[in-house]
């Protein structure tokens, strides 16, 4: 009587390794002939449900099938995290010699409790080959040892998943030079076939032994794997049963009989049958084929390996019993069937994209002695028809990279019989589409696409964008740095540029497009608003204006200073051990810095836009300070001292614009470092995000180097030519209104969550009052508040109590003295909100 422990479905290794013993029973007391390693995957990745099932299988194979003759010994390796070492031995080498042997055996397995983590198939390997070789059991002397994987997923390991694959091998190579005589897998949830090592199938075959290996993909047709390692495919748990037959079939190499058929004829005619697929055991030769055709237990009516046979007027059997020269013996049994089976023909060979929909034709499939009545495809690999028809309809499944699905079509004739074939679908991944919001010069997506004029029309062109592998079905453009792609549709739009002067900002115009499979990709265009850059006026308005727009100037370049200060000690301090699993940390700190850089990019691009309004305010101020002098309303001494100031503060900016560029293409280098950092996290490379960080650290401190250098050798010498002209022309410091120094830089008061307070401070002349409003790029004002006295508090917060998000904002501050005198000031402002 059989004792039953678990669900015969879920017997999935043992059944097929061990029940070769039973076919081919060895004498007692001939030693251990067999021994088998069982690594059981015991990851998180397998639900425990499934765990109790894999469990419970191996025990009812153990006691169904393990003979109790002493000529088996059986090993239960698990890997996991959460074992010590990421492996342990749950059932020691144990030789099933008796009954109680074997109970007790399943016993053990009954009570194997499920590690979890991490998939460490190199320690497996390793501990279950030493367990092998340090048997303390006597062998015979011809054995063989074996290992064998079921598995879901690829070794999965702080030290990467390629790392872990390596490694996995390395262990298998050691294995066989300690003797070891196979290994063999079984892929279990893998509907994509494919020898790529990176999947779990092709990491498989690779790991598999002898090489090259078989992957096993139909269990009616299994191939001789005598020389070769083997990987059964196993698309889902119902196909698990055929994975156990075939087991028994190509695993130890046993003595098989195999009396060949289905066989398909009419009464009375006289067929040929065919054994000559039958094996011998290893190192035999088989040296007796016996046919028993009418079932009586008698093998003596025909031998050989090709006899005749006669049809009879119904199905029957037909039984093979095949003898070697070593005195194994094996039987196998084959069908008789009157009349003809159809012929499936499934049609193809197919391609297709993914997503698109194809049509499968069946309708070449035949009937020799009648005609094919019912066509039935099965796309999903579960054994049940999907559509039905000789022509079908077939939506491909969405892929990542080049992949084959397979299909299979059973048609079944008028006298009930039936013929299965299969076919393969091959399956191209949709290639995104390019969108590009505006050339840019050289192609760098960094680099300014639009410039314009406040208030000024222009003409946006999306005519760039294209599908690599389709074509472009609608373009949708955002003129507000939202998200609803509503303002414009179409390749080209017009837009009207802001009424602000003097700003760099990305992400406020965006194109979206779409291609013909409804994949969608954003870009956004870089946007430089031109300062006005009046050609007349007094000089002393002009030295005003110029002096204010160099601290602004010097502003920005401290803000910068400093936000990338910030950000490259986070990312100092961000520690990655190798053996790290979780790097969710490193991941936020990475995530956190993304947006700041992208707009310190912007902010870059600001300094550059400045740096062209003080180089042409400094022209138009040589041209008015030449026609002074040309008029005789400037003594020609000062005016040519001024000018040679004037000289130098061009070439300072000039310098300064080299130097800016340096640093750009660095904070730039330093983003697509991050962003390989981030690649490297969700493949689990430490090392690779160790070797980003460091990258981008590099380029950080390398553009914070820049911006010292600037501050330190221009700025300075800047401030130097100011101070000079303004004694020539007799300037005072400090002569009233509201001068540009006197605006806090928000900077300094930027706490974790918010802006924290900023003072504003109108120096100079006596003030009644000042008013502070911000606006954003577009117009919109976020902020508006005035104060009695020349002094005012912001807090950081929007008209709607909000706090500001990060960007480039537009101060206006008006101050009125008390003689009711309004002077105004405008200013650019980069905010960052941590």
């Amino acid at each position: 009587m059989r004792m039953k422990f678990g669900l015969p479905a879920t017997v999935v290794l043992l059944v097929a390794l061990i029940s070769v013993v039973m076919i081919s029973p060895i004498a007692r007391g001939a030693g251990v002939e067999f021994q088998l390693a069982l690594l059981m995957d015991g990851s998180s990745s397998i639900r425990s449900g499934d765990f109790n099932l894999e469990r419970a299988g191996i025990a009812d194979a153990i006691h169904a099938i393990v003979p109790t003759d002493g000529t088996v010994e059986l090993t239960v390796v698990q890997f996991g995290l959460g074992v010590n070492g990421e492996a342990r031995v749950e059932i020691a080498p144990t030789v099933i010699d008796s009954v109680d042997a074997r109970d007790q055996f399943v016993q053990k397995v009954l009570k194997i409790r499920q590690a979890l983590g991490r998939t460490n198939m190199e320690v497996a390997i390793d501990l279950a080959m030493k367990q092998l070789k340090n048997s303390p059991h006597p062998l015979a002397t011809k054995h063989k040892r074996a290992i064998n994987i079921a598995t879901d997923g690829k070794p999965n390991r702080p030290i990467g998943e390629k790392t872990g694959r390596e490694h996995a091998l390395q262990a298998r190579d050691r294995a066989v030079a300690q003797g070891l005589d196979r290994l063999d897998a079984e892929a279990i949830g893998q509907a994509v076939t494919s020898s790529d090592p990176t999947t779990l199938i092709g990491f498989l075959l690779a790991l598999a032994y002898p090489q090259p290996s078989v992957l096993i993909e139909d269990p009616k047709n299994p191939p001789d794997t005598k020389n070769n390692g083997f990987v059964i495919k196993v698309e889902n748990f119902a196909a698990l049963e055929k994975a156990f037959e075939l087991k028994l079939k190509t695993v130890l190499e046993p003595i098989s009989a195999d009396a060949g058929g289905p066989y398909f004829c009419q009464p009375k005619q006289r067929i040929r049958l065919d054994g000559s697929k039958s094996k011998a055991s290893d190192d035999g030769e088989i040296t007796s084929f016996a046919w028993d055709f009418n079932g009586d237990g008698n093998f003596t009516d025909a031998s050989g390996v090709n006899p005749t046979f006669d049809c009879p007027d119904a199905d029957t059997t037909v039984t093979l019993q095949v003898t070697d020269n070593r005195g194994k013996s094996a039987t196998g049994m084959t069908k008789v069937i009157i009349g003809f089976p159809p012929v499936a023909n499934p049609g193809g060979p197919y391609t297709c994209k993914e997503k698109r929909t194809i049509t499968l034709d069946g309708s070449g499939s035949s009937d020799k002695d009648g005609h094919v009545t019912q066509f039935e495809w099965d796309f999903d690999g579960d054994g049940k028809p999907d559509a039905t028809g000789a022509s079908v309809s077939f939506t491909c499944p969405a892929v990542d990279k080049l992949s084959a699905v397979k299909v299979t079509l059973t048609v079944t004739d008028n006298d009930g019989l039936t013929n299965t074939k299969s076919v393969n679908v091959e399956i191209t991944p949709n290639v995104a589409p390019v969108a590009d919001a505006g050339p840019t010069p050289n192609g760098n997506p960094n680099d300014v696409a639009y410039t314009c004029d406040p208030d000024q029309t222009i003409q946006l062109d999306g005519s760039g964008s294209f599908d690599p592998d389709g074509h472009i079905v609608s373009y949708e453009w955002e003129f507000k740095g939202g998200n609803n792609f509503k303002d414009a549709t179409g390749p080209t739009a017009s837009f009207v540029c802001p009424n602000v002067s003097g700003l760099a900002v990305d992400g406020l115009i965006k194109l979206r497009v779409t291609d013909d499979d409804g994949a969608q990709t954003v870009d956004n265009a870089l946007l430089v608003v031109t300062r006005s850059c009046p050609q007349e006026g007094r000089l002393n308005d002009f030295f005003q204006t110029l002096k204010g727009l160099g601290a602004d100037y010097q502003r920005y370049l401290l803000e910068m200073l400093n936000t990338l200060a910030s950000v490259a000690s986070d990312i100092d301090s961000a520690s990655v051990d190798p053996s790290d699993e979780d790097l969710s940390d490193v991941e936020d700190t990475i995530t956190k810095h993304y947006p700041v850089i992208g707009l310190v990019e912007d902010n870059f691009h600001l300094i550059l836009a400045l740096s062209t309004d003080l180089q042409c305010r400094v022209n138009a101020f040589k041209k008015n300070l030449q026609d002074r002098m040309d008029s005789g309303k400037l003594s020609s001494v000062f005016g040519k001292r001024i000018l040679r100031d004037l000289d130098a503060l061009l070439d300072i900016f000039a310098g300064v614009d080299k130097q800016a560029s340096v640093a750009i293409g660095k904070v730039d280098a330093a983003d697509v470092a991050l962003n390989n950092a981030l690649a490297a996290i969700a493949d689990q490379e430490p090392e690779g995000v160790i070797d980003a960080l460091a990258a981008a650290l590099k380029q950080l401190n390398g553009a914070i180097a820049d911006l010292s250098r600037i501050q330190r050798k221009f700025i300075n010498e800047m401030f130097k030519r100011f101070d000079s002209i303004q004694r020539l022309l007799g300037i005072a410091a400090r002569k009233g209104g509201v001068s540009s120094a006197g605006i806090a830089v928000l900077g300094e008061h930027i706490q974790s969550d918010a802006l924290g307070r900023a003072v504003f401070v109108a120096e100079g002349t006596s003030v009644a009052k000042i008013e502070v409003q911000v606006f954003t790029l577009f117009g919109a004002r976020v902020f508006a508040q005035s104060h009695a006295g020349n002094q005012l508090v912001f807090n950081g917060r929007s008209l709607n109590g909000q706090w500001l998000a990060n960007g480039v904002y537009l101060y206006v501050i008006t101050t009125t003295d008390a003689k009711g005198k309004v002077l105004r000031s405008e200013v650019s402002k980069l905010v960052i909100a941590r």
